[in-house]
């Protein structure tokens, strides 16, 4: 009896196995390879809050998020001009839960780009390169 339990449980890991490799479509794929190359980034920025009744205004923080891609494993990332734009600090936090402060390199505001540095303890994972020849409308 216990040895018709050992074999029927693992004809079932190898089915779930199955099961699982099927399931995995290009997307899932490309988002397995990519996941470690991608970052959240947190910034802080001060804004004038204006006091409508009698005009004076204060100033409040006020935080902000988006995403990045590590391009280089020194620590450059590739953002968004928007993401970026006129913030006092900026946190980069990786898959892995460990977070950085970050410094603006470059940015370009008409093409809604930036690059930022963070200063990593090891080398990091890049994101891996694709090409453009064989993309199909919508990928």
């Amino acid at each position: 009896m216990c040895t018709v339990l050992i074999v029927t449980g693992s004809v079932a890991f190898c089915e779930n196995s199955v099961a699982s490799e099927v399931r995995k479509t290009p997307l899932v794929r490309a988002i397995e390879r990519a996941k470690t190359s991608v970052v959240n980034i947190h910034s802080e920025k001060t804004a004038r809050s204006e006091d409508s009744l009698f005009g004076s205004g204060k100033n409040r923080k006020v935080n902000g998020m988006g995403t990045g891609i590590v391009v280089d494993p020194r620590g450059y990332i590739v953002t968004n001009h928007h993401v970026i734009d006129g913030v006092d600090s900026l946190r980069v936090t990786m898959m892995d839960g460990s977070t950085y402060n970050a410094r603006i390199i470059s940015s370009n505001q008409s093409e809604d780009l930036a690059i930022i540095k963070i200063n990593p303890n090891k080398k990091l994972t890049v994101m891996p390169p694709g090409t453009s020849s064989d993309l199909m409308l919508g990928e």
